[in-house]
Order: C-alpha cells, then structure tokens, then sequence
C-alpha cells in the first residue's frame, strides 16, 4: 500500500477501531480474492432476464432484513470479509447468510480514492445492497438499523433498487430473495402435511 492510502486508512482506524484491532484490518476485510477488476461477475452463473422478472414479481414483502428475520428462519451474520458479503453459509442449510456491514473503509472518502484496493463500482453497489436490505424508509427496519450500528449512508443512492439494477450482487440477491420466498419449513408443518389427506 502506498503512503497515502496508508495514512488515510490508519486514520480511520485510529478514530473508529478500538486499538485491539490488527493492522492489517482493512486489508484482510477488503481482500476479494479473484476479483480483481469491475469488469468481473461476483457469480459464475447469472440469472436470466425472465427469472429477474419473475422473481421481483413474487416478491410482495420488501427485501428487508426486518423482513427476512420475520418471515423466515434466515438468520443475518456479520462478516468481516467483503468476499463473503450475500452468501448464504453452505452447511447451515441456507439459513445463515452472511452480511459485510463495516462501512468504515468504505465510505465516501474510499469512493473517491483513484486506485483503491477494491473497485469503485464494486464498493458502490456493495453500500447499495446494505441500503436495500437496511432501508431507512422503513421505520421498524430504520430501528433495527440503529440498533446494529450499521453506517448511516452519506451518498445519494436509490432507495428502492430492482434486482435487475444489481451487477456484481445480482445473483446472490436472487438468491436471497429465492430463499426468502422458500423459506425453510418446520418439522410440524412436514408432518401435518404428511397427514394430510389432500397429499393422496
């Protein structure tokens, strides 16, 4: 890292990390593996056009966490890798997804920054997505908000996004929303429905 990128990091870090934080925090926290430029998909296997479509279409609840957390047994995981940010944990089922939500070397500042370690656009929409699962227009989402600490957003994104409106998050939001509209059921409703004469 340059001089410069260092200085305006560790300031950061000086105000708003508590000192117990290693020093190679924001690396580690920014480390996308293989991607490496804003030309690049964070999927291998993008959702058709008609499945965008179909999918928005269904969605009749708001993509929200508040949502997520009432109408699913989804449960919200911080993650301290920006990697990680919209993946569901494979061995929990898909019941855990994970959410990178520390804005604090992501901010306006990192926008601005001309060769910063993760592309513009890619920072961008990452703060985009946060904004669409943590929308302050929503009251009781807005309190959930202010209770996680979740950065308050200084630039002028869209409220209310479309999934076909995301680039790099398109498919993981695809399949939060999947989930989200399939959420997994429990063990007393299988049973019922096994013994439900209307299954014969």
């Amino acid at each position: 890292m340059t001089a410069m990128y260092q200085t305006q990091i560790t300031r950061a870090l000086y105000i708003e990390v508590p000192f117990d934080v290693p020093t190679d925090y924001v690396r580690s926290a920014l480390d996308t593996g293989s991607i490496r430029s804003s030309t690049e998909p964070l999927s291998f296997i993008e959702p058709e056009d008609f499945e965008l479509a179909a999918t928005q279409a269904r969605l009749t609840y708001r993509l929200t966490v508040f949502n997520i957390k009432k109408h699913t047994r989804i449960s919200i995981t911080e993650t301290r890798h920006l990697q990680w940010h919209l993946n569901f944990d494979a061995t929990s089922g898909y019941t855990a997804l994970h959410v990178f939500k520390d804005m604090r070397c992501m901010d306006a500042d990192a926008l601005d920054m001309k060769d910063f370690l993760v592309p513009r656009e890619i920072i961008q929409e990452t703060i985009v997505s946060l904004n669409y699962l943590y929308s302050r227009g929503e009251r009781k989402t807005s309190k959930l908000l202010d209770q996680e600490g979740v950065h308050k957003f200084k630039q002028p994104f869209p409220d209310r996004p479309l999934l076909r409106d995301f680039r790099y998050y398109r498919a993981r939001l695809v399949d939060v929303a999947y989930e989200f509209l399939n959420p997994p059921r429990r063990w007393r409703a299988i049973w019922k429905d096994r013994r439900s004469p209307m299954q014969f």
